[in-house]
C-alpha cells in the first residue's frame, strides 16, 4: 500500500445549488485541504447538528417490515445503503464494486401540509459508484433534489418504498415483510457508468444492536434505527463505457434512520461488511474519539449460515491497521488492509483494498471501497467479500471548487 497514483478524471455533472440543503450540510465547509488532526470535519458537524422537535431513537421503538423500508418523516436523517461485489459471467471474469446510496434529511422537525406541490420539508442526497478492478479507478456521482413528486422520495403513494432520486431508483419488490427475505431492484446510470440490478436477500433481516436501537455514543438518545441484510444474491448489468455487461455477484443492505448520532467527541468511523464463504456474515464498526481512543459503545454482528445473529460487543472483536493510502487528488491518509479478530468465534481475518482509489470525491469526502478476505474460523481455511467504508479522514471533507453531483430539478 502506501501507493500515490495519479487519479483519472472521474465521471461527473455539474451541480446548482439547492439552498436548504447547501444551508444543512455545508455550514462550515473548509478548502478541501487537510486540517488539524482532531479537527472534525463538515460531515461530522452535521450528524451532531441540533435535533430539537425530531424522533429521538428509543429502545422501546418497535422494527415493522415493510413499514420500516420506507422513509420517516419525523426523524431527522435517515439512509438506504447498498454495496456490493460483482463479476462477470465469462471465462476471464471481470471485477466490480458497486454503491448506491440515498440519504434523507428532514429541514423542519414536524412536516405539515404545504401550500404548493413543489414545497419540501426534507432534501435528498445520493451516491453511486462503481469500482472497476481492471481499470484500477472508481467512477461516482452524486445527486440532490428536494422532496416532492418528479423530484425525490416515494415513487407513488402505493408504495412508500419505491424511491428515486431524479432517474435513480431503488424499486422495493416482494416479501418486504419481517418474517421474509426483501428483493429490490436497483438502477442508476450516468454517461460513462450504470448498473440495473435484481437484489433478492437469502437471509431474514438482521436488527443491529439491541433490537434494532443501535447506540452510537454515551446519549440514550444518541442511537439509531439500523437494520441489514446481510447476504443477498445480486444479479443483472453493470454498463461502463459504450456497453452493458451481464453480471452476478452478492450485495448487502444497511437501513438506518436516527436524529441524533454523534457526541463531539467523536470524529468519524471505520464500517465493514464481510460475507465469508462459508456463510458467515459479519459487521463490525470502530467509532474514532479525538483523543485517539476508540468509543466502547461501537458493536457489531455475526450472523450465520442458517441466518441466526447475535451481536458482538466492542470489546469481543479487534481491528487492526496494516497499511496506509494517500489520496493523490486531496493529501489526506486512509488506512488500507487490516486484520479483524474475534477470538469468542475463533475467528482470525485479513482484510485487503484490492483498488486504493475508492474516495468519494462528492460534496462529502469518504472512502468507500470493496474489500478481499481471507483468514481462519476454527482453524479452518475460510475467504470472502465485503466493503469498508472510512469517514472524517482529513478534516474538510469537502473538495474545493468541486463540481460533482447532478441536481434533479
Amino acid at each position: 500500500m502506501n501507493a500515490h497514483r495519479t487519479n483519472p478524471p472521474v465521471s461527473r455533472h455539474l451541480a446548482w445549488s439547492l439552498p436548504s440543503w447547501l444551508a444543512l450540510t455545508l455550514a462550515g465547509c473548509g478548502n478541501g485541504q487537510p486540517s488539524e488532526p482532531g479537527a472534525a470535519s463538515p460531515l461530522i458537524h452535521a450528524l451532531r447538528a441540533d435535533s430539537a422537535g425530531f424522533l429521538p431513537a428509543s429502545p422501546s421503538y418497535e422494527l415493522s417490515f415493510p413499514r420500516d423500508h420506507a422513509p420517516h418523516p419525523g426523524f431527522r436523517t435517515e439512509w438506504w445503503y447498498f454495496t456490493g461485489n460483482l463479476s462477470t459471467k465469462d471465462p476471464e471474469a471481470r471485477e466490480f464494486g458497486f454503491q448506491l446510496t440515498f440519504f434523507r434529511s428532514g429541514l423542519v422537525p414536524q412536516p405539515t401540509e404545504r401550500s404548493s406541490p413543489l414545497a419540501s420539508s426534507e432534501a435528498w442526497m445520493a451516491h453511486f459508484a462503481l469500482t472497476d478492478f481492471a481499470g484500477n479507478r472508481t467512477h461516482h456521482a452524486e445527486r440532490f433534489a428536494r422532496g416532492a413528486p418528479g423530484f425525490a422520495g416515494p415513487l407513488s403513494a402505493k408504495n412508500p418504498a419505491d424511491l428515486g432520486v431524479g432517474d435513480w431508483q431503488i424499486q422495493a419488490l416482494e416479501n418486504l415483510g419481517e418474517e421474509k427475505t426483501p428483493s429490490f431492484r436497483l438502477i442508476a446510470s450516468e454517461p460513462d457508468f450504470s448498473i440495473d440490478l435484481l437484489l433478492t436477500s437469502t437471509k431474514r433481516l438482521v436488527p443491529q444492536g439491541r433490537n434494532g436501537y443501535s447506540r452510537k455514543g454515551s446519549g440514550e438518545s444518541q442511537a439509531s434505527h439500523y437494520v441489514s441484510a446481510t447476504r443477498m444474491s445480486a444479479s443483472g448489468t453493470v454498463g461502463l463505457g459504450p456497453g452493458t455487461q451481464q453480471v452476478e455477484g452478492s450485495a448487502w443492505l444497511d437501513r438506518e434512520w436516527t436524529s441524533s448520532l454523534l457526541g463531539e467527541d467523536q470524529l468519524g468511523w471505520d464500517w465493514f461488511s464481510i460475507q465469508l464463504d462459508d456463510g458467515t456474515d459479519l459487521m463490525a464498526y470502530r467509532m474514532r474519539l479525538a483523543d485517539g481512543g476508540i468509543d466502547p459503545t461501537a458493536h457489531g454482528s455475526l450472523t450465520r449460515a442458517d441466518g441466526r445473529s447475535r451481536n458482538l460487543s466492542a470489546n469481543e472483536y479487534k481491528i487492526v491497521d496494516t497499511g496506509a493510502w494517500t489520496s493523490p487528488q486531496t493529501g489526506v491518509r486512509y488506512p488500507a488492509d487490516w486484520t479483524l479478530s474475534v477470538p469468542s468465534q475463533e475467528l482470525e481475518l485479513v482484510l485487503e483494498v484490492p483498488v486504493d482509489d475508492c474516495e468519494i470525491g462528492t460534496t462529502y469526502r469518504y472512502w468507500e471501497g470493496p474489500i478481499r478476505v481471507r483468514g481462519t474460523r476454527a482453524g479452518e481455511q475460510v475467504s470472502g467479500v465485503g466493503y469498508a467504508e472510512l469517514v472524517g479522514y482529513g478534516g474538510s471533507t469537502v473538495i474545493s471548487g468541486s463540481t460533482a453531483g447532478t441536481l434533479t430539478k
